[in-house]
């Protein structure tokens, strides 16, 4: 079997999403989601649209999603960053790789921003896993999450987002 294995936040989930996760799919047999957890979310975005149960019961219920890993982050993390990524994948790839030990994996990093990629990549090596960086530039701007809150706030003046 052939999976492709992505991660992030889908909080909440969008159609830039959806069309990632196609895209993951395209050719293979599923996609494993690396979905982040609470506290992930929080030193990223400072707080969390919907919870991880919530955005778990979603995930598994999408075509083509064969499972979903919690990618947790060490608790004294405030503002993650690229390096701390790598260390949250370095704490869920071994799980995927021993439990789908004998399916062709592949890592799809989608980031623009291309520090950490290397960390990633020599990660996904060492576990067997196979590895592309795609740069989905045009579809983050067009439909990220922080860029759909904006767009509500301005929708509707008066409405404080904090």
């Amino acid at each position: 079997m052939k999976y492709s294995i992505i991660a992030g936040c889908f909080d909440p989930l969008h159609d830039g999403h959806i069309e990632f996760i196609n895209f993951a799919l395209g050719g293979r047999d599923g996609v494993i989601i690396l979905l982040a957890s609470d506290d992930f979310i929080i030193a990223k975005k400072r707080k969390h649209f919907m919870p991880y149960n919530v955005r778990e019961v979603i995930m598994k219920n999408i075509k083509g999603v064969v499972h979903v890993q919690e990618l947790g982050i060490a608790k004294n993390i405030t503002d993650v960053t690229p390096m701390d990524k790598v260390v949250s994948f370095a704490g869920v790839l071994p799980k995927i790789a021993n439990k789908f030990n004998n399916d062709n994996l592949t890592f799809i990093h989608n980031e623009t921003d291309a520090r950490g990629i290397k960390e990633t990549a020599a990660l996904c090596d060492k576990y067997g896993i196979g590895f592309i960086a795609v740069d989905n530039e045009a579809n983050r701007q067009s439909s990220s999450s922080s860029q759909l809150l904006k767009n509500w706030v301005a929708a509707n003046p008066g409405i404080k987002a904090s």
